[in-house]
């Protein structure tokens, strides 16, 4: 059920959120949401993704990732905190000099054995210090492209 709130909070802040319900257990497709690496191979926007810090638990906590446009790239780091009560993960990622681009969360929570809800909610800073292909691509419901991206990868894994 797609939400979505143009009225930029703080000045330059766009929320969105969205919710579908995927073909695969919740604990399934929170690992595999949170195997960031693998991130490019269902969203084809990054060109990759390398985790280079680690919790106890040895689950990424920064993430730097490469964005793929046609013209150039765009490196960003994504720092994350995972929900120790369920099936959830929080992020946010700056930009140049260190200020808050992009925040987030996502909640997988079991219907039954076969199925999940996803529940994806994000903020993004429409900012100059954001690069202009990445402010245009915020205009096309991001939030909901991105949760099909993962339901059609997620539901055609083996």
């Amino acid at each position: 059920m797609p939400s979505s709130d143009t009225t930029p909070t703080g000045g330059d802040w766009r929320r969105e959120s969205f919710d579908l319900v995927i073909a695969q257990p919740a604990e399934r497709c929170f690992a595999m949401f949170t195997d960031f690496e693998r991130t490019p191979q269902w969203l084809v926007e990054l060109r990759s993704a390398r985790a280079r810090k680690f919790d106890e638990a040895g689950r990424p906590v920064v993430v730097d990732y490469m964005a793929a446009p046609v013209r150039g790239g765009y490196t960003y780091p994504m720092h994350y905190v995972y929900d120790e009560g369920g099936l959830g993960v929080a992020w946010h990622g700056e930009v140049q000099g260190g200020a808050r681009g992009i925040e987030g969360k996502v909640r997988f929570t079991a219907l039954d054995g076969v199925r999940c809800q996803m529940v994806y909610e994000t903020a993004v800073r429409l900012s100059a210090e954001m690069p202009a292909w990445f402010r245009s691509s915020q205009q096309d419901r991001p939030a909901e492209q991105l949760c099909r991206a993962f339901k059609r990868w997620a539901e055609g894994l083996p």
